[in-house]
């Protein structure tokens, strides 16, 4: 393995001493806390200058192509009630897509002033050890549907098996698809507007300047 793709796996592992380990939730709510912590763990890596913002793109693109090639797609909460029998990975790549879709549709509406961020938060505040037990995927589906932002993803692509389409939200923030063979890849137009330069900023795709300007 790559020092990158160790550095991923610690992220992701060390996100789980708080999602699921420290929740009072139960159930098979894996496309949340595997899922959701493998994209943050990617945001985690872009914020720490430890990946570059193409390898986020290239996993994001890894990631629809292994979920648009299933033959039997299964919702995400039935995913994860079959985990260990075949759906592990859509549980990961269709649970980090989510949440990539997630976080893009909190940062346009809030105009960049909250992101997945504080689902994570609000979740691990009101849901911590040792807060009363509570089922996880009716804890997090109903965290998610506050945001009417979200209501068309969870519908459509946790509860739902429609294909992932995401034309429309990336085109909104400056990514487009290259089509290479059977396959897409992920790429950053060349010309931006000012509403997609400031997403493409929160998702800390400038990040490496910025930590380059404070060490100088």
């Amino acid at each position: 393995l790559s020092l990158q793709r160790l550095h991923e796996q610690l992220r992701h592992e060390l996100f789980h001493l708080w999602i699921p380990n420290n929740l009072a939730l139960t159930g098979n709510y894996d496309w949340f806390y595997e899922g959701f912590t493998v994209y943050q763990a990617l945001r985690l890596g872009i914020a720490k200058n430890q990946i570059r913002f193409e390898d986020f793109l290239d996993t994001l693109s890894q990631a629809y192509n292994l979920d648009n090639f299933q033959s039997q797609k299964l919702s995400l909460i039935e995913s994860s009630k079959n985990r260990w029998s075949g759906a592990s990975n859509q549980v990961y790549a269709r649970g980090m897509l989510v949440a990539f879709l997630c976080d893009l549709a909190i940062l346009k509406q809030s105009r960049g002033k909250r992101s997945i961020n504080d689902i994570f938060r609000e979740i691990y505040q009101k849901h911590r050890v040792p807060n009363e037990s509570a089922d996880g995927n009716a804890v997090i589906l109903k965290t998610l549907n506050n945001y009417s932002e979200l209501n068309l993803i969870i519908a459509n692509y946790v509860q739902g098996t429609e294909n992932i389409n995401w034309k429309t939200d990336l085109e909104s923030v400056g990514i487009e698809e290259e089509e290479e063979k059977s396959s897409i890849k992920l790429n950053v137009k060349t010309k931006l507007s000012g509403k997609q330069k400031d997403l493409l900023d929160k998702l800390g795709y400038n990040n490496w300047r910025k930590i380059s300007e404070k060490s100088k």
